[in-house]
C-alpha cells in the first residue's frame, strides 16, 4: 500500500494536508461538495438541464460512492480487522448488494421518465447518452454535474481518507456500512423528488425539488465528516502535524516536532 500511495503521489499530499488545521481541511471538502451540488440547481435554473439530466447525474454519483466505497473497504485499517475469509467475502458482498440497489434505482428512473415501449433506449436518447444530442443544450447536459460529483468524492477520498488518516479510524465493517448510510437517504429523496417532478411538472417545481435533493446531499456529507470526528482516536490521528523549526532551532525527530532539550 505504501508503494501505491507513493506512485500516486498521495504520500507527499498527505504530508502537506496533515499540516492543515482540521477545520480548514473539512471546509475544503465541504466547499467542493457544495459547489458540485449547486451545478444541477444552476443547470435547472438556466434551462441547460432537464429533470432526467439531474437524476442521471445523481445516480452516477451513487455509482461513484460505491466505487470509492470499495477502495475504502480494501484500505480500511481500523480495529477490529477482518480475518482472511472476511477480507475476501466482504468486498464481494458489498458489490453485490450495493450494485443491486443502484440497478433498481436506475430501473426506477428509466420507468419514471420514459413512456416509450423501448424504455431503456428512450431514456438514453432523452439524455443524449449515445449521440450527444438531447432536447436541451445539445445533450449530455448531465456530464458537468457528474464530473463535479466525481471530483468532490475524489477530493474527499484523498484529503480525508488517505491524507488525514480516516482509514486508520474505520474498521472494514464500518467501511462496509458507510456507503449505505449515504446511499439509502439519497435513494429515498431521489425517488420522492422524481415522483414529484413527474407529477408536478406543470407547476415548474423542478428547481425546488432539485434544491432539496442538493441540500440533503450536502447535509449527508457534512454529517459524515462530523461522524468521523467522533470515532475513537480521531483526535490523535487527524490532528495537524507540527511544522519543523527553522535552522538554528532545536533538532526534531522525523515527524518534524521539536526535540527534547
Amino acid at each position: 500500500m505504501n508503494v501505491v500511495l507513493r506512485i500516486l503521489g498521495l504520500r507527499a499530499l498527505g504530508e502537506a494536508v496533515r499540516r492543515l488545521p482540521p477545520a480548514r481541511a473539512r471546509m475544503i471538502t465541504l466547499g467542493v461538495t457544495v459547489v458540485a451540488n449547486l451545478l444541477p440547481v444552476v443547470g435547472i435554473l438556466i434551462g441547460r438541464m432537464n429533470a432526467a439530466d439531474v437524476f442521471t447525474a445523481y445516480w452516477l454519483e451513487l455509482v461513484v460512492i460505491g466505487a470509492f466505497g470499495v477502495v475504502r473497504l480494501l484500505t480500511a485499517r481500523g480495529e477490529p480487522r477482518d480475518k482472511r475469509g472476511d477480507a475476501i467475502a466482504r468486498p464481494i458482498m458489498f458489490v453485490l448488494f450495493y450494485g443491486l440497489l443502484v440497478t433498481l434505482q436506475a430501473m426506477f428512473l428509466v420507468l419514471l421518465f420514459t413512456t416509450d415501449a423501448t424504455i431503456v433506449a428512450a431514456y438514453l436518447d432523452r439524455i443524449g447518452f449515445w449521440s450527444g444530442e438531447g432536447p436541451i443544450a445539445g445533450g449530455r447536459a448531465w456530464l458537468p454535474a457528474a464530473v463535479g460529483f466525481f471530483l468532490s468524492h475524489l477530493i474527499a477520498l484523498l484529503l480525508g481518507w488517505f491524507a488525514r488518516g480516516e482509514r486508520f479510524l474505520c474498521s472494514p465493517r464500518l467501511a462496509f456500512m458507510q456507503p449505505f448510510g449515504r446511499m439509502v437517504p439519497m435513494l429515498v429523496v431521489m425517488s420522492v423528488s422524481g415522483v414529484g417532478v413527474a407529477a408536478l411538472r406543470f407547476l415548474h417545481l423542478e428547481v425546488v425539488l432539485v434544491a432539496l435533493l442538493a441540500a440533503v446531499n450536502i447535509s449527508l456529507e457534512s454529517g459524515h465528516t462530523a461522524w468521523m470526528k467522533r470515532l475513537p482516536g480521531a483526535a490523535a490521528v487527524m490532528q495537524p502535524q507540527a511544522q519543523p523549526r527553522p535552522a538554528g532551532g532545536s533538532r526534531g525527530g522525523r515527524s518534524g516536532r521539536p526535540g527534547r532539550r
